[in-house]
């Protein structure tokens, strides 16, 4: 029965990282297309503003996330 558990457990963990990879690889497809119709409607500064805007988004994100991954070896 552990080995059930164990099994369930892995499955959900490989079900959890193809969501996240595959949410990366839409968002990858999708963002040059959004990212250009943004600066065909406000024009390229504001497009390279949101850009900027939601790459320092993705710091805080990063830093919570670091005491929940284990510490690497170097």
């Amino acid at each position: 029965m552990a080995d059930r558990d164990q099994q369930t457990q892995r499955t959900a963990q490989e079900r959890g990282r193809l969501r996240a990879w595959g949410a990366t690889i839409g968002a990858g497809a999708l963002a040059p297309a959004i990212y250009g119709v943004v600066g065909d409607m406000l024009g390229v500064p504001a497009a390279l503003f949101v850009i900027a805007a939601i790459v320092l988004l993705t710091l805080p994100l990063a830093l919570m996330l670091k005491p929940v991954l284990p510490a690497r070896r170097a």
